[in-house]
């Protein structure tokens, strides 16, 4: 009974943010970017005004498609491990298993990255853009 009413009380005190967090600037203006109460304009707002300069564009794609490629890069080293387990004749023991296992495991989400990001058409675009700023 007891904890019903504890668990009754806490659920009506997070339903109300602003309960939980008196001092808390209104988060209607914040999404409208007006000053909170403290007078200070909002950190979204500020860092909107900043224009980016034209070779950051060509850094930031760069940097997107090293990642892309080092993505790539542990996936094909996973499926060495497995080629190279299965050349000496590990791959059938609990050991060998369990590397495989777990290196085709890793493997699979680094290339999921970069199946995603071919998915996506986040990939053709980065290699569009850094064709159109040669």
């Amino acid at each position: 009974m007891l904890q019903g009413r504890i668990c009754r009380a806490k659920a009506r005190r997070y339903d109300n943010p602003r309960s939980a967090m008196p001092n808390a600037p209104d988060s209607q203006a914040m999404k409208l970017g007006k000053e909170g109460p403290s007078g200070s304009s909002s950190a979204a707002e500020s860092h909107d005004a900043q224009p980016s300069a034209p070779g950051q564009e060509r850094k930031s794609a760069l940097g997107s498609l090293a990642l892309l490629a080092f993505c790539l890069l542990v996936g094909l080293i996973s499926v060495a491990v497995c080629v190279y387990l299965a050349l000496i004749g590990q791959l059938l023991t609990l050991d060998g298993m369990l590397l495989a296992l777990l290196s085709l495991s890793i493997g699979a989400i680094f290339v999921a990255n970069v199946a995603w990001s071919a998915y996506t058409g986040e990939l053709k675009r980065l290699l569009q853009q850094l064709n159109n700023r040669d």
